[in-house]
């Protein structure tokens, strides 16, 4: 049986549930009769040496790696990264002689897909993007450095150029991967318009040979509605799963909810999941209690992946008022359970909603008024959602097998 190779930072231990929809991916991928075997980059300076396991039938290896501090000149090292792999691909020879595609998530794994493609020249070489920042240009501490910014803008362009299939989870993250170094019509963020503005004409526009949208799948035998769990009539619960960094805007999502209590909606109360990274989860507690919320706020650890489903099933409404999302899995887990969400315009999120009802469930601009009137008015009319794709993801992995000619 021919091998299907991912290459990517983020997946599930036996410890440690992460990366969930790269798992859902490879589980769908075996489900179509693929041989998948998972390749994951560590610290080679900083990292103890994980052991390889296995993980619901799937073999997960390590590989050493020489990661650049807070992303300054990120790529400076790929000489000795690939000098590391190719160490590490004399072991995976051994084992696996015939590949039929390898498959990076992300640009950070862009080095090792690139140098593996050189030993099965007949593979298909494919990079997935997850976010609206294709490019990493916002990662790091030295993001707004001219020559920073330049040197790694070169590096990822003439990386993507040497791949045959680019993927995309969303339409706005294709846009963005594509009309790079311009500026998408839907792109709103300021964060990172500044830094094309910054870039300007002084890199060119990438040469992508082949670029496909594959959706956020979800496994419906793990998340779907449980008739067993009632909700309370007397409280209409609201639901957030989320890291608290500004671009989820917990704090917008706060005020909304304290809007709502001023109108006299006392039944409401807002359950935020997460508790990273520390700090800033600190400030958003302090937050909460500057505004006397305790009452009809409360914060929950991260659930098991196992209980996520319950807790949509809890909930009468998902929101997360994210302005820079390529497409959340957590809109769609909410979706698949019965509950329906609340995002942001122009976000990955976006394309999934039809255009008639995107007034119902997404808000236009960063706002607490407007996302406080786009809650009432869910609470008070109890509309049904609906959306235009299929997201189950066994249905998803075969139409891209077929579109990419491995099916």
């Amino acid at each position: 049986m021919k091998t299907y190779i991912i290459i990517t930072p983020f997946f599930p231990t036996p410890n440690q549930f992460y990366g969930v929809y790269i798992y859902d991916q490879v589980k769908a991928l075996q489900r179509c009769g693929k041989n998948v075997l998972v390749l994951r980059p560590y610290n080679y300076i900083k990292d103890t040496v994980p052991a390889d396991y296995e993980i619901d039938g799937i073999k997960v290896y390590h590989f050493p790696t020489i990661q650049m501090p807070s992303y300054i000149l990120n790529g400076l090292t790929d000489f000795i990264d690939v000098l590391l792999f190719k160490r590490f691909i004399k072991h995976i020879n051994s084992k696996y002689s015939d590949v039929e595609a390898i498959h990076c998530h992300t640009l950070n794994c862009a080095t090792y897909g690139i140098e593996f493609k050189k030993q099965y020249p007949n593979a298909v070489s494919i990079i997935q993007h997850h976010d609206l920042d294709p490019y990493t240009i916002r990662n790091g501490r030295f993001a707004n450095c001219k020559w920073n910014l330049y040197y790694k803008a070169h590096k990822a362009i003439k990386k993507f150029s040497k791949f045959d299939v680019h993927v995309s989870v969303s339409n706005r993250v294709e846009e963005n991967l594509c009309t790079f170094p311009g500026i998408s019509h839907r792109e709103h963020f300021n964060e990172y318009i500044n830094l094309l503005n910054k870039l300007g004409t002084k890199v060119k526009s990438p040469v992508i040979k082949k670029s496909i949208v594959v959706y956020n799948g979800i496994d419906f035998s793990k998340f779907r509605p449980i008739p067993e769990i009632k909700k309370d009539n007397s409280i209409y619960k609201i639901g957030c799963i989320g890291n608290y960094v500004n671009i989820k805007n917990h704090r917008l999502l706060i005020e909304a909810t304290n809007i709502l209590v001023q109108k006299g909606y006392n039944n409401i109360r807002l359950s935020l999941v997460g508790n990273n990274p520390p700090g800033a989860f600190e400030d958003i507690k302090y937050f909460v209690m500057e505004r006397n919320l305790q009452k009809y706020i409360e914060f929950l650890p991260p659930f098991a992946h196992s209980e996520l489903s319950k807790f949509y099933n809890s909930l009468n409404l998902f929101v997360l008022p994210s302005e820079f999302e390529g497409l959340g899995c957590v809109y769609l887990e909410s979706y698949a359970c019965g509950t329906p969400f609340v995002g942001v315009k122009d976000q990955g999120i976006d394309d999934l909603i039809p255009t008639e009802d995107k007034e119902k469930w997404l808000i236009s601009k960063i706002n607490a008024e407007e996302l406080a009137n786009k809650i009432e008015q869910i609470m008070v009319n109890d509309y049904i959602q609906h959306i235009s794709v299929d997201i189950d993801i066994n249905h998803i992995i075969k139409d891209y097998l077929v579109s990419i000619n491995l099916l």
